[in-house]
């Protein structure tokens, strides 16, 4: 499941990364890692997800890696399990838009990586907008159903 979502997560960032680069004709920083790292699940009192950019260096050449941890609570809603403030796949597909849109800002300025303003929230309108369009989506809702018939 975790390299799924990992996965799921890449695709929607190099489809929205490229869009933003035609859309604005600019370029990613050249410290903007182009992979971001599913973290895993983990239980947190602070939100739904959670976006850790980290400056890495190797040698002479640093860079900002990214990773996404989404809250425990989705991967027990996944397997079948009633949990509180998740009804359906918009919550999850929203907490996905909200933490890559950090990763996107991040990697045209830094310092708007942070940032919850009208700029992240309407650019997480629109990733949430296209993952609920990803066939890797599609997949996951079915076989989320499929799973939860069986329990």
């Amino acid at each position: 499941m975790e390299a799924f979502i990992e996965h799921l997560l890449n695709s929607a960032y190099h489809h929205q990364r490229q869009r933003l680069v035609k859309l604005y004709n600019i370029e990613p920083k050249t410290y903007a890692s182009s992979h971001i790292r599913f973290g895993g699940w983990e239980i947190s009192y602070n939100g739904k997800g959670r976006t850790r950019l980290a400056k890495e260096t190797m040698g002479g050449i640093s860079f900002i890696s990214k990773t996404i941890y989404l809250h425990v609570i989705y991967a027990h809603w996944l397997v079948g399990l009633a949990v509180p403030h998740v009804q359906n796949f918009s919550n999850l597909l929203d907490t996905m838009a909200h933490e890559l849109a950090h990763c996107l800002l991040g990697d045209f300025d830094l310092d708007l990586a942070s940032e919850h303003n009208d700029e992240h929230k309407k650019l997480t309108q629109e990733i949430s907008a296209y993952l609920e369009k990803m066939p890797e989506v599609k997949e996951l809702e079915r076989l989320q159903k499929d799973f939860k018939k069986k329990i």
